[in-house]
């Protein structure tokens, strides 16, 4: 087993948080049209499951719900 720690400290650690927010809060206010995992609904919920698991914020699991539902119900709705 490894360990990890942190690269950044102090104003970068800040810094690089306060970016990751603003990364957030963006991509909660995304239209998302298709359902992929390159640009879509569930590369939005991959993003806020991850947040979740490194903040433990109830809004991240939430916007993590939301746009894995939107996936499944886009790529439902997807002609193939």
């Amino acid at each position: 087993m490894t360990s990890w720690s942190p690269i950044l400290d102090g104003s970068l650690a800040a810094e690089a948080h306060a970016v990751i927010a603003e990364i957030a809060t963006c991509a909660r206010r995304a239209a998302v049209s298709d359902p992929t995992l390159a640009t879509g609904a569930s590369a939005e919920a991959l993003l806020f499951a991850y947040l979740f698991t490194a903040y433990g914020r109830e809004s991240d699991r939430a916007s993590a719900a939301h746009f894995l539902e939107l996936a499944f119900a886009r790529a439902a709705a997807a002609r193939l």
